[in-house]
């Protein structure tokens, strides 16, 4: 199959990619220039204003984007797959790229001879890109024993990195389907037979299988890794799958029609995330990018923090550079419209929204140490703050809830949020250097040394693997509810589904509205009661708290009651909303209860407690507990209510997904 027309394009050139920096660098210049002369023409007030609702706005559309992916992925996984592994039809080859893998490369090699895909429609050509150790030498093993593996070496003089190795594979291939694994990745035996599967649609040019991590025991950031690809391909590229019909093709466990990769050049050799520079190619095409979650492959991920800051920082550098190169194109095409549009132009931004909401927060806090706020206060995003703390762990929750993972899982999920704000340093860092530094060459991941147990020998002409729940990946298995199945009806990519995201927000923060005086009310009289014990009287009025002793005189106040149950409780019933489809409703409905109690008791203790805290502290000493301890506080509760929220409906779930 090929495609033609003004949409099917090569990689851009590096002057392209120069004039696109410039613009870039210009923009942005304008931006900052233009709120420069607002605070002085208008006054800092409304300059801080503008930098507010910049942020202000990217947040509430990252939520409900983030909320509409949750709600459709909920219902897409309830629809279940066709039974039995589906017949190989088409001829494949396999690439690999490898440089200095030789601590890896044994493993995926066993793992692709395992895999039950008929050996005459099956090719294998892996590239040594210049290895320095043993890498070479274990591969010449394996092509001694193995007629459909082909050995390729590139020298010194070779430059391209993965991309450029990728190519010279390319030009030997003959396969219809090109399958890319790299080299610290173990394919499920039957992972090649559903990505060339997915090529019976005529209009699909890539496909995407799932990525699980395999080693989440080696550190805490490599389980933390293992969580954020549980969230992004159960769920994030499910959903974006169902709603707007725009997954991404990944660097690895993807496969592409050979036809479509050849008209196009190749692999970019100017970028170092490929796989997101072909994902805008293929969609400005007007092809199609399928997800299928049944090819399911196990992978290594980084185990170390500089390991994770070094890959984190080329994935952001490459995918801004992306955003530079086809921003202009996503939105002059008409090979691509509505809702996909949307998606794609959100998915192609994703790397510089950090970058704004850094920037604005930076102009923000600047302008607060001097004393300028803007003419709307933060509070007016009350309502919503655990919403946009819970924003990044709502699709990790769900996965969890899907996988029906064990309680550890859901209580080091929090810490995701460190690797958030990290990762908005790292994104920020990134973009300086894509925008002013020198240009970034491609840089290999360190792979760590595979345990001895599951380490792949070579026993004369038959490759032996280790026994383990790794050979045995069933990709997922559906449990249907016992009394009601789902509707088959076929999702459509459509605002609708959008704006019923939207309507139920907005139904949300009606009832929230409705129901936060009598909260608070609520609250106060809790309090209250706890304070009588040491003769304390409280009252209430929006967001402060008035503390009287025996004698009516002031003895604390406390501001901003923002860990009211009442936000929590909104959080908690939207949340409940994107899972109706995973678990029985009496589940939710508890998770929604022990949730709101659950921040309820904490507020309640956390005013306690600044009163007795005043009891014995000056009032300079009180208010710094008040802003930094209350606050952590506060926050922890929050995320505290979020594990209560997700960890009861995965008890009782209606799926299993192998995670």
């Amino acid at each position: 199959m090929k495609w033609s027309g003004p949409g099917l394009r090569r990689p851009p050139s590096a002057r392209r990619q120069y004039r696109s920096a410039r613009t870039e660098r210009r923009i942005w210049f304008s931006a900052l220039a233009g709120l420069a002369i607002t605070a002085i023409m208008v006054g800092p007030t409304w300059a801080v204003g503008v930098a507010f609702a910049v942020v202000s706005f990217i947040f509430i559309v990252a939520l409900v984007r983030t909320l509409t992916i949750s709600f459709t992925a909920g219902r897409a996984m309830m629809h279940r797959p066709s039974d039995g592994p589906p017949a190989a039809r088409r001829t494949i080859s396999v690439l690999v790229a490898c440089h200095n893998e030789d601590r890896v490369i044994d493993d995926l090699m066993g793992h692709l001879r395992a895999t039950d895909y008929p050996s005459h429609l099956l090719q294998v050509i892996v590239v040594d890109d210049n290895s320095s150790d043993a890498t070479l030498s274990h591969l010449r093993r394996w092509e001694a024993r193995w007629p459909e593996l082909t050995v390729l070496a590139r020298g010194a003089g070779a430059s391209g990195g993965k991309s450029g190795a990728l190519n010279a594979a390319l030009a030997k291939a003959t396969g219809e389907i090109i399958v890319v694994f790299d080299a610290d990745h173990r394919p499920d035996r039957r992972c090649l037979r559903y990505l060339a599967a997915a090529f019976d649609d005529e209009t699909v040019a890539a496909a995407q299988g799932r990525c699980v991590v395999h080693n989440t025991g080696d550190s805490i950031i490599s389980e933390l890794v293992a969580l954020d690809y549980l969230g992004g391909f159960i769920v994030n590229e499910r959903g974006r799958t169902a709603y707007a019909g725009a997954p991404s093709y990944g660097g690895s466990n993807c496969a592409v029609r050979r036809d479509v990769l050849v008209e196009m050049g190749g692999w970019n050799v100017m970028s170092v995330t490929e796989d997101t520079d072909i994902t805008m190619r293929i969609y400005l095409a007007g092809a199609r990018i399928a997800y299928e979650p049944r090819a399911v492959d196990y992978e290594q991920a980084v185990s170390g923090l500089w390991a994770y800051m070094r890959q984190r920082h080329r994935w952001a550098l490459g995918h801004q550079q992306v955003f530079r190169d086809y921003l202009a194109a996503m939105i002059r095409t008409r090979s691509v419209r509505g809702v996909q549009k949307a998606e794609l132009l959100f998915y192609l931004a994703i790397y510089h929204l950090p970058v704004i909401c850094t920037v604005g927060l930076a102009l923000i806090s600047v302008a607060g140490l001097f004393g300028v706020t803007g003419p709307v206060a933060p509070s007016v995003l009350v309502g919503l703050w655990p919403l946009l703390v819970w924003g990044p762990l709502i699709p990790v929750g769900i996965a969890l809830v899907a996988a029906r993972a064990p309680l550890r899982r859901f209580l080091i999920a929090p810490l995701l949020l460190l690797l958030v704000v990290l990762g908005a340093a790292i994104v920020t860092t990134a973009w300086a250097r894509g925008l002013f530094g020198r240009r970034y060459s491609w840089a290999k991941t360190a792979r760590a040394a595979q345990p001895e147990a599951e380490a792949i020998e070579l026993s004369d002409d038959v490759p032996v693997l280790p026994e383990g729940s790794l050979q045995e990946a069933r990709g997922e298995r559906i449990i249907a509810p016992p009394r009601r199945a789902l509707p088959r009806r076929k999702l459509r990519p459509s605002f609708r589904t959008v704006g019923v995201t939207v309507l139920t927000a907005a139904v949300g923060c009606l009832v929230y509205v409705v129901c936060e005086l009598w909260v608070r009310r609520l609250e106060t009289s809790a309090v209250g009661a706890v304070l009588r014990l040491g003769s304390l009287r409280a009252e209430a009025e929006g967001d402060r708290l008035w503390l009287y002793d025996r004698d009516s005189t002031l003895y604390l106040l406390i501001t901003d009651i923002g860990c009211s149950i009442a936000p929590v409780l909104l959080g908690a019933l939207l949340v409940c909303a994107a899972m109706r489809s995973l678990a029985p409703t009496w589940s939710l409905v508890l998770a929604a209860a022990a949730s709101a109690a659950f921040a309820f008791c904490a507020n309640v203790i956390r005013i306690a407690a600044l009163a007795v805290l005043a009891n014995v502290a000056s009032f300079d000493a009180m208010r710094v507990v008040h802003d930094t301890v209350a606050s952590a506080f506060a926050l922890a509760a929050v995320m505290a209510a979020f594990i209560v929220l997700v960890a009861i409906p995965a008890r009782a779930a209606r799926i299993h997904v192998d995670g």
